[in-house]
């Protein structure tokens, strides 16, 4: 291709091939516009944000994401990004408010019991109270998928490169994390990804 962005993640994913022959490879890379350094994965795709591209670290950022995609995260993501799951739909949401609801309503049933029944089952329908149940398990399955992702980066030889990108974009933003039991983040601690690496 002429475009030097496509070419130089050509050239990245090229090199990695050598790496690792017979593993899977992204069906297509999306290049994004965005001012932080990033890429990830969904589906059998990459995508990366333009400053990436220029960047020394992309072979290993993309080492990373390979290893989604070498895996069924990607494709996880993917499917749980196309459902269509709603939390509570008779209560407030992005676009309305409890005001807006209640003048929809009819004077006297907000409120009652065959309302609550009604919003719960609803609800449970939806998924919205599993998705909250289960969020803490989920979020470590993903915190163990990065660092499984990480090793796969390292196996491609990429660990002090991706260690590297890791303290200098992404460190800063580490912020503490709650004991296991109510961790939702999706994402491990920056620190111990970054130890983990080095070891």
């Amino acid at each position: 291709s002429e475009n030097p962005d496509v070419r130089g993640i050509q050239r990245a994913l090229a090199m990695l091939a050598e790496l690792s022959p017979g593993r899977r490879r992204p069906a297509g890379v999306y290049v994004i516009e965005d001012t932080f350094p990033m890429a990830a994965s969904c589906g059998a795709w990459l995508v990366v944000t333009r400053p990436l591209i220029e960047m020394p670290s992309l072979p290993a950022v993309l080492a990373h994401e390979l290893g989604h995609l070498d895996s069924l995260d990607a494709r996880l993501t993917e499917a749980l990004n196309r459902l269509a799951l709603w939390d509570d739909p008779l209560g407030p949401g992005a676009n309305r408010t409890e005001q807006d609801v209640e003048q929809r309503l009819e004077p006297g049933t907000r409120g009652g019991l065959i309302w609550s029944l009604t919003r719960w089952s609803l609800r449970i329908a939806g998924g919205g109270c599993v998705e909250i149940l289960l969020s803490p398990l989920w979020a470590a399955h993903w915190r163990r998928r990065e660092y499984a992702a990480d090793a796969y980066a390292a196996a491609l030889g990429q660990s002090e490169d991706l260690a590297r990108h890791l303290e200098d974009f992404e460190l800063g933003f580490d912020s503490p994390q709650c004991g296991l039991i109510f961790n939702r983040n999706l994402h491990p601690p920056v620190a111990l990804r970054i130890d983990r690496l080095q070891a």
